[in-house]
C-alpha cells in the first residue's frame, strides 16, 4: 500500500480503540454514579467530612477490589456469551451457591426498587413545592405507576437516551458542586463521629457498587484483562471521585439543614436553581428504575422460568409492599439495603474468587488469594453487623 493507506491503516484500530477504552471508562462510571449519590451528603452529615471521608474511601478501595475480582471472574467463564450475576457464581460454585445467589441479588434489586420510588418520589413532590409526607407519599404512588408503565412496555427509548441522560448527570453533579462550594461553612470539615458507622457504610456500598455492567466491559475489549481492568479501575475511581465531592460539598454548604429528605439538597443552591437537585435526582431514579427492574424481569422469565404474570407480579408487587410496609426514610433505607443485601452479594462472589482463582499461578499469591479474604471478611463482617 501506498503511504496514506499504511498510514490510515495503523490510525484506524488506535481511533476504534481508543473509543472502545473510553466506552468501556464510561459504561463503568455511569453504572456507579446513581440513586445512592443522593443519600452520601446525609452520611457525611451523621459522621462530619475527616471521619466520613476515610470511611467512603476504604469502602471505595474495597469495592474497587471487588470490581477487579469480578474481572478475572467473567473473563475466566469458557462460555463468552454474557451471564448475569448469579449464573458466574453458579459455574464456579454449583448450582446450590447459584439459587442463593439468584435470591440475593434479586432482593438486592428489589430493595433498590423500593429505594427508586423512595426518591422517585421526593423529587418529583420537591419540583412541584409540596413539603407534606402525605404529599409525597402520593407522588411515589404516580413514579410507581408511570416507571411501571415503562417497564411493561419496555420503554427502549430510555435504553438510548440512556448515555446522554448519564452524562447530563455527571454535569450537573459537577454544576451543583460548584454552587455548592460557594457556599461552604469551613468550620464543618473538622467536624467528626463515628456513630451511625453502620447505616453509613451500607449508603457508601450502595453507592460505589457497579459490577454488573463488567462482563459487557469485558466483551468491548474481546476478554483482554489489562484493557478490561484499567477501563474498570478510572470508571470506579472517577464515579466514587464525583460522589464524594457532591456529598463533602452538600453538607459543607448545607450543615445542620440537612436531614432525612432528599428536598434538603436544594437549601444550598440559589434560590431560582432549587429545582437543580430534584431534575437531577430524577433522572438517575428514573433511568435505574426502569433499567434495572426490566433486567430483574428478564431474569425471572429466563433464568428462574417464570411465567409472565409471576415476574410483574414480584418485580413491581414488592417494591409496592414495601412503601406501605416499611419506613420511607430514604438514607436508612438505602443503608440497609447497602448494608445486609450489597455486601452478601459481594461476599458471594469474593468466594466465588477464592475458589476460582486459588489455582491460578499466573496471578501473584496476594491477588489470587489475599484479596478475596480480605474481601470475603469485609463484607461478612458488615453484613453480620448490618443483622443487629
Amino acid at each position: 500500500m501506498g503511504k496514506n493507506g499504511g498510514q490510515y491503516a495503523i490510525l484506524l484500530p488506535m481511533s476504534l480503540g481508543e473509543k472502545s477504552f473510553r466506552k468501556g471508562v464510561y459504561s463503568m462510571a455511569g453504572t456507579v454514579i446513581g440513586a445512592g449519590t443522593f443519600a452520601v451528603p446525609a452520611a457525611m452529615h451523621s459522621m462530619g467530612v475527616a471521619a466520613g471521608t476515610a470511611a467512603f474511601w476504604l469502602v471505595a478501595l474495597l469495592i474497587l477490589i471487588t470490581h477487579l475480582l469480578f474481572v478475572d471472574v467473567a473473563l475466566s467463564s469458557a462460555n463468552t456469551e454474557k451471564k448475569r450475576f448469579p449464573g458466574y457464581v453458579g459455574l464456579v460454585l454449583g448450582n446450590k451457591f447459584k439459587f442463593l445467589a439468584t435470591i440475593a441479588h434479586s432482593a438486592q434489586i428489589l430493595g433498590a426498587g423500593f429505594i427508586y420510588l423512595v426518591l422517585g418520589g421526593e423529587f418529583m413532590a420537591a419540583l412541584v413545592g409540596n413539603g407534606v409526607m402525605g404529599d409525597v407519599f402520593v407522588w411515589q404512588l404516580i413514579f410507581w405507576v408511570l416507571g411501571s408503565v415503562a417497564v411493561s412496555v419496555g420503554l427502549k427509548l430510555v435504553m438510548k437516551i440512556e448515555g446522554w441522560l448519564t452524562m447530563m448527570l455527571i454535569f450537573l453533579m459537577l454544576v451543583s458542586s460548584g454552587l455548592y462550594f460557594g457556599r461552604i461553612q469551613p468550620e464543618l470539615f473538622f467536624v467528626s463521629s463515628w456513630q451511625n458507622i453502620s447505616v453509613v457504610l451500607g449508603v457508601f456500598l450502595f453507592s460505589l457498587a457497579g459490577w454488573n455492567v463488567i462482563p459487557e466491559i469485558g466483551q468491548f475489549f474481546k476478554g483482554d484483562r489489562g484493557k478490561t481492568r484499567q477501563a474498570v479501575v478510572i470508571g470506579s475511581l472517577s464515579a466514587a471521585f464525583l460522589i464524594w465531592l457532591f456529598g463533602v460539598m452538600a453538607y459543607a454548604a448545607i450543615g445542620t439543614g440537612l436531614g432525612e429528605s432528599v428536598g434538603d439538597l436544594s437549601k444550598g443552591l440559589p434560590s431560582d436553581l432549587f429545582w437543580l437537585i430534584p431534575v437531577v435526582g430524577l433522572l438517575a431514579v428514573a433511568t435505574s428504575y426502569i433499567t434495572l427492574l426490566q433486567d430483574l424481569v428478564e431474569s425471572f422469565r429466563r433464568d428462574a422460568k417464570f411465567g409472565k404474570p409471576l415476574s410483574y407480579a414480584i418485580t413491581f408487587g414488592v417494591p409496592l409492599s414495601l412503601l406501605f410496609l416499611t419506613s420511607r426514610q430514604a438514607v436508612q433505607s438505602i443503608g440497609f439495603v447497602g448494608s445486609a443485601l450489597t455486601s452478601i452479594n459481594a461476599l458471594l462472589l469474593s468466594v466465588t474468587a477464592i475458589k476460582l482463582l486459588a489455582k491460578r499461578k499466573d496471578l501473584s499469591r496476594v491477588w489470587r488469594i489475599g484479596a478475596p479474604l480480605l474481601c470475603a471478611g469485609s463484607f461478612g463482617v458488615i453484613f453480620i453487623w448490618s443483622l443487629f
